[in-house]
């Protein structure tokens, strides 16, 4: 007699959560939850944790720049001893400029794609400065039209 052989049936998100040892991150968590801005911010912040994209070379500001698909977020690392009521953040099309720094000194951090220019927000908690900006479509990017039919 033969013996059948048996298809074995493995969940297609097991081998995600192994590679990130905790589990993957959208695992077991509802639509809802995912939407919640806390639980976002809490996932970007262990993703980045030990892979953050610091500039490079060693600047008296460092920043780090995180992009979701729909946001630019930029930290930059200030001294407790600077005043944030000094700081000026302007925005330009794919970068910002930081004014407001001691010896007339600004920060210009290069953005990796253009930005709308209104809405964008900025704050400072315990020595970072947070520039939250809102991706521009780009204008070269295709978009679906439909067609309707007469």
């Amino acid at each position: 007699m033969k013996a059948k052989s048996q298809k074995q049936v493995t969940d297609p998100w097991a081998s995600m959560e192994q590679l990130f040892n905790k589990g993957f991150p959208f695992s077991g968590i509802s639509p809802s939850a995912a939407m919640n801005p806390e639980w976002l911010e809490r996932i970007i912040q262990e993703a980045t944790q030990n892979q953050s994209t610091t500039t490079q070379e060693k600047e008296l500001y460092e920043h780090t720049l995180y992009e979701t698909h729909k946001s630019i977020i930029v930290h930059i690392k200030l001294p407790n001893s600077l005043n944030p009521e000094l700081l000026r953040v302007y925005a330009g099309a794919a970068s910002i400029r930081i004014e407001g720094f001691p010896d007339k000194v600004e920060k210009k951090v290069r953005l990796p794609c253009e930005v709308k220019r209104n809405g964008i927000r900025s704050s400072y908690k315990d020595g970072i400065l947070e520039v939250r900006m809102i991706k521009l479509l780009n204008s070269d990017q295709e978009r679906q039209i439909n067609v309707t039919i007469l």
